[in-house]
């Protein structure tokens, strides 16, 4: 669970740890439940109206609601459950929503996170970063995999996404020390190409970043 995760490595060390790659790269997260609460016309507000004032809003105004949201649900039983009750047909529902939801995820660049996968790879993260690394991306895909370990010195990958967009990345270390990783964005997807990109995707990304063969085929079709 994100924030779960979040709330035990603390929500300020991971914006630390953001800027101290130095790189342009990503915007401060904030957490997730409320985020998706905040984006999905908590006040029940008429739905124009909603829309209209959270365009206003700028990343960091937006941020600062979130983190306030989610400080109220997690102090206030009663206020979570009615909060998460009113939003539970639109989340599922309303792309309108979904899209305010999508448009303010904090945002990133497949350039910076192809270097990030690259930096964790090549080991260049020791100690407790890559104690926790290991923890929140390896060590589990192993575990639950076994198969996975007998080719593989080390595989993570995380796939997430909304109505309208979805981000994947995976990277791997085989046995023989060679090193993959792949990471794709999609945003703004209408609901056929979202239907296609989830049936289909993760398998495009796993053969990708595991099998040369696919590779190179895939290569040479659409970059020559």
């Amino acid at each position: 669970n994100t924030d779960y995760l979040i709330d035990l490595l603390g929500l300020a060390n991971i914006n630390r740890f953001i800027q101290e790659q130095g790189e342009p790269p990503h915007q401060s997260i904030y957490p997730f439940v409320a985020s998706t609460v905040f984006s999905h016309n908590p006040e029940q507000l008429p739905k124009n109206q909603f829309l209209q004032q959270i365009d206003l809003l700028s990343y960091k105004d937006y941020s600062i609601g979130v983190v306030d949201l989610h400080r109220q649900l997690h102090n206030n039983i009663a206020f979570r459950k009615v909060m998460l009750e009113n939003n539970t047909k639109k989340i599922m529902d309303d792309v309108d929503y979904d899209l305010v939801w999508s448009r303010h995820f904090s945002k990133s660049s497949t350039e910076a996170y192809g270097r990030l996968i690259t930096r964790i790879n090549s080991d260049h993260y020791q100690g407790e970063k890559r104690k926790w690394i290991s923890f929140l991306f390896e060590d589990w895909l192993m575990q639950q995999n076994p198969d996975i370990a007998s080719f593989y010195e080390r595989m993570a990958y995380k796939g997430a996404g909304t109505l309208t967009m979805v981000n994947i990345w995976l990277y791997t270390t085989d046995k023989n020390g060679n090193k993959s990783g792949i990471v794709c964005f999609f945003n703004e997807l209408n609901q056929e190409e979202f239907k296609q990109i989830e049936r289909l995707f993760s398998d495009f990304v796993f053969n990708m970043s595991t099998d040369n063969a696919y590779r190179q085929i895939i290569l040479s079709r659409y970059l020559n």
